[in-house]
């Protein structure tokens, strides 16, 4: 399960759960190693290796995904919910995503 949050200032936050259920947060300001990271995990499933792995216990609270932006952040549980027009990060994150 995932949980992406494109904020107003470019940057990517990625909510990530491993199979035990516990919830990892990695934050992105490049979003072409992002969409990388992204991929692989839909791949492999697979994050505990990654750099600035950090356990965390809070779970983001849903919104919802036909309000365009939620305190300045645009936050995604579906890659499909993804406007490429919503901000330069959206553009660039799914430009690479696509290319990766």
């Amino acid at each position: 399960m995932y949980k992406l949050c494109f904020d107003n200032g470019g940057g990517l936050t990625m909510q990530l759960t491993d199979r035990q259920d516990n919830v990892y947060l990695h934050r992105y300001d490049d979003m072409a190693q992002a969409a990388i990271d992204f991929k692989t995990y839909l791949m492999t499933g697979s994050f505990c290796d990654w750099d600035g792995n950090e356990l965390q216990n809070y779970d983001y609270p849903e919104y919802d995904s036909e309000i365009a932006r939620n305190n300045g952040a645009l936050w995604i549980t579906e890659l499909s919910d993804i406007p490429a027009d919503w901000g330069r990060n959206t553009e660039q994150f799914l430009l690479a995503y696509n290319n990766y």
